[in-house]
């Protein structure tokens, strides 16, 4: 249970926990085509922030236009002033939790599977935390970061991914757990622990001192 970021709506308002859920170029609760996980997530943010009624606002990004924000959540810097170059630094900090579901470019390249990139080891793993330490720019101190589809087994990439904690790493962390998600029998997502059709998703808590 973690505590919402203590923030207003511009009508003066408190507000629920912000989620930023990545990799999607239409709104959350789009009218025609929702999000394929919005059940999970929505019940997942209701276990991990209880917010005692506030509505909990989604919000998605993606570098094609149609959702909420345009940009490139893996490059904290690009060239220009306008919003896609601008989110990054704009967002800093600005989530209670981020959801990268199910993410092609930069996320996928890191697969053994990539088509575009062979790995060594090293370059692996310097890769991941590079990756890593750009995209939990945008979860508060605090906050999760939901990793699915991991690019290799995904106990030992939860593994991987502690052993970058500071100060053996660069990651600001505090913990790391695998859940598992999975499709219930109404056929409809549900939280951790169904054995039928499961995702597995790495959790990361981002440590309060970031």
């Amino acid at each position: 249970m973690l505590p919402v970021l203590n923030l207003k709506l511009p009508d003066g308002k408190r507000r629920g926990p912000r989620v930023l859920v990545a990799c999607h170029p239409r709104t959350f609760d789009d009218p025609t085509s929702p999000h394929w996980q919005n059940a999970l997530i929505r019940n997942a943010t209701e276990e991990e922030f209880p917010s005692g009624g506030l509505e909990a606002v989604f919000e998605t990004v993606d570098t094609r236009e149609g959702g909420d924000h345009q940009a490139d959540i893996f490059q904290f810097s690009l060239p220009g002033f306008g919003p896609v170059a601008r989110f990054m630094p704009l967002h800093k900090h600005a989530f209670d939790s981020v959801w990268l579901p199910d993410c092609g470019g930069k996320w996928a390249e890191l697969s053994p599977l990539s088509k575009t990139q062979i790995w060594t080891e090293d370059a692996y793993s310097e890769s991941v935390e590079d990756t890593l330490r750009v995209v939990m720019t945008l979860v508060r101190p605090g906050g999760l970061l939901h990793l699915g589809k991991p690019p290799e087994n995904v106990d030992e990439f939860a593994a991987r991914v502690l052993s970058m904690a500071v100060p053996n790493g660069l990651l600001d962390i505090e913990s790391v757990e695998v859940k598992h998600a999975g499709i219930d029998a109404d056929e409809k997502l549900s939280l951790w622990g169904v054995e039928k059709g499961v995702l597995s998703y790495v959790v990361v808590k981002k440590s309060m001192r970031s």
